[in-house]
């Protein structure tokens, strides 16, 4: 049986985060850091790697960093 096959959507959702907001992203990773993470591990799978970087880099680490 492919694996695909045997991921539930629902439960899926509740694991992983995805969304092209960067504000959501930044809600999200948020509540992390109000709940004293200090080390936060983010994985983009689309194909626009750099400007998964760049916006992040620029839009989103600033404002966590003020956090």
């Amino acid at each position: 049986m492919p694996l695909v096959k045997t991921v539930d959507v629902k439960e899926l959702k509740e694991k992983v985060f995805v969304s092209s907001s960067l504000q959501q992203h930044m809600d999200w990773l948020s509540e992390y850091i109000d709940a004293g993470f200090t080390n936060l591990m983010l994985h983009n799978v689309n194909r626009h790697q750099q400007t998964f970087i760049e916006d992040f880099g620029d839009k989103v680490l600033p404002v966590l960093k003020g956090l």
